[in-house]
């Protein structure tokens, strides 16, 4: 990939050329780097050149990234859940290491239905889950992110539609409701 160098004055193009990124201090001072003809905000920020105007204007959002962002984000949020016999709801994690952990978890509480193992909370707390307490909390957990992935999903089929999506609203546990844990005897 070249970078587009741009030499201008009062917004007008007054001379350009092309320059492989990796020899990018060798651009002199005064010039200024764009990338144009390309959807999305340029990695190392910078504006578009519009060859019609012979100006610059800021490139649209790179929407699919941002709702990627903002997907991993509340992805890792996590989920409330209430284990068997406790008082109260807790909030669990659901990053990706905590997501592992569980996965192997539920595995186990497959082998083995006696199990109780205790388990901390989002909050820093512990608290012991049983068998049905960790198969009910990894399905919720992973429903809890299949129903992120969909709006990350939805974010980018509104932008690539022509609209612009709301990147704060429609996840899971904000406005839209979490997914509803499953049954503890069905786990």
């Amino acid at each position: 990939m070249l970078w587009h160098v741009v030499v201008y004055a009062d917004n007008k193009v007054r001379e350009s050329w092309n320059v492989d990124p990796y020899q990018y201090n060798a651009v002199p001072d005064g010039c200024r780097v764009i990338l144009h003809e390309m959807e999305g905000w340029p990695p190392y920020g910078g504006d578009l050149y519009d060859p019609e105007t012979g100006t610059f204007r800021k490139p649209p959002p790179n929407w699919p990234k941002l709702a990627g962002e903002r997907r991993a984000e509340r992805e890792s949020a996590g989920v409330r859940f209430q284990p068997e016999g406790a008082k109260d709801v807790a909030l669990f994690p659901t990053g990706e290491d905590a997501r592992a952990k569980l996965t192997g978890a539920a595995l186990a509480a497959t082998l083995d239905p006696a199990l109780r193992a205790p388990w901390k909370t989002a909050e820093g707390g512990f608290v012991i889950l049983g068998a049905a307490d960790i198969k009910a909390l990894f399905l919720h957990t992973t429903r809890y992110v299949a129903a992120c992935y969909a709006r990350e999903s939805a974010i980018a089929a509104e932008a690539a539609s022509g609209k612009t999506p709301d990147l704060d609203a429609g996840w899971p546990g904000q406005d839209a409701p979490e997914p509803t844990p499953p049954a503890k005897d069905a786990a």
